[in-house]
């Protein structure tokens, strides 16, 4: 049974990712700092069977280039990185849409 998590996560510093949760039919995904332009999703066991995660920054900027990577960093958890203008950035989440499929 295919399950999903949808929101917005904003993330400013070292802070954890504010996050604006739009559904979630997972369960319990706490978002935290990494390291410089990283967020640890952390689902406590609930990712199962194929996961995919995308992640869309709505910047509205013509000139800023954002690129995410979500991998697999430690069972059932997702560190999801960002980079600003191809460096990695605390400050690249700002309102990025993320979408995490779980169960395919």
């Amino acid at each position: 049974m295919e399950k999903n998590f949808k929101g917005w996560i904003t993330q400013d510093g070292v802070n954890d990712p504010i996050v604006d949760l739009q559904s979630n039919d997972i369960g319990n995904i706490h978002f935290q700092y990494n390291d410089v332009g990283g967020v640890l999703a952390v689902t406590n066991g609930l990712l199962t069977g194929r996961v995919v995660c995308k992640v869309t920054i709505q910047d509205g900027s013509s000139d800023v280039t954002t690129v995410i990577n979500c991998v697999d960093s430690l069972p059932n958890n997702i560190n999801i990185n960002g980079l600003l203008a191809g460096v990695p950035s605390n400050n690249a989440f700002n309102k990025a849409y993320v979408e995490i499929t779980c169960g395919l």
